[in-house]
């Protein structure tokens, strides 16, 4: 397993244990610390990708527009 593959799965597992302010905390001192050996534009890539992910999983609700009018009674 490469840097940027345990990068991604360390990333993975915060975001779906982490709010997301602590995860992006998380993220930042990953970041500063300089894991991975990665170069910026490697870990942003990661970083948008999990991100992707976590958005995606979460469980929002959803609705549905229906269109249509209501008829006037005259």
């Amino acid at each position: 397993m490469d840097d940027k593959e345990k990068l991604t799965k360390l990333l993975n597992l915060l975001s779906f244990k982490l709010k997301h302010k602590d995860y992006v905390a998380a993220f930042s001192l990953i970041f500063d610390l300089k894991l991975g050996n990665l170069s910026k534009e490697q870990n942003i890539e990661i970083f948008k990708e999990v991100a992707h992910l976590e958005y995606e999983f979460n469980n929002y609700k959803k609705f549905s527009v229906i269109e249509g009018s209501k008829k006037d009674d005259e």
